[in-house]
């Protein structure tokens, strides 16, 4: 498949992470309590954002003293409105 090592690392670390986070809520919400499952599933996920995301960027802006450039966003623009 030639699938590079790097992409087939993220997605075992993926799977890694969130397969014991779906295993609890199917755990949960067997036992009858639907919203902690939903709340596990949302909260997981805004933590996997936040961490898997936020902090490899954090971490070069330190490291290299200038913002991080994506290609994949170049061009893009997003509005975030509150």
């Amino acid at each position: 498949l030639k699938i590079p090592t790097v992409v087939m690392g993220y997605v075992i670390i993926s799977a890694g992470t969130t397969v014991p986070d779906c295993l609890s809520s199917i755990i949960v919400s067997r036992a009858g309590q639907g919203n902690m499952a939903v709340c596990n599933a949302i909260g997981s996920n805004i933590f996997n954002i936040f961490i898997g995301l936020g902090l490899p960027w954090f971490l070069y802006t330190l490291a290299y003293s200038k913002p991080y450039k994506s290609v994949a966003l170049e061009g893009l623009q997003v509005l975030i409105s509150i």
